[in-house]
């Protein structure tokens, strides 16, 4: 059982991070349950990279998610207080936000 776990689970490098992503956004989990969960399962060497490498995955999908923000003419002027004005756009957003997935 244990050579299983750590053919999948064992190697950081192999590790898709959406797992931890979708763990930490859930509103039942957060990062203190991702930290305790690693730290319960992994030699705590292991299991501070891993936090390391989670966060930082967190931190860049931020850093992009902020990026795509600034670069929509549509959402930075509706934060700025202008009237939401959809011009047909929105379909095209939708329309490539699954173009990319």
């Amino acid at each position: 059982m244990k050579l299983m776990f750590y053919k999948y689970w064992g190697n950081f490098d192999n590790t898709n991070m959406l797992i931890y992503v979708k763990a930490v956004m859930d509103l039942q989990y957060k990062m203190r349950w991702v930290k305790w969960m690693m730290e319960g399962v992994y030699p705590e060497f292991e299991a501070n990279c891993l936090i390391e490498k989670i966060t930082s995955t967190l931190d860049r999908l931020f850093a992009h998610y902020e990026y795509l923000l600034s670069q929509d003419p549509v959402v930075s002027s509706h934060e700025k207080g202008e009237p939401f004005k959809d011009n047909g756009k929105k379909q095209d957003l939708m329309d490539a936000m699954y173009d990319d997935a």
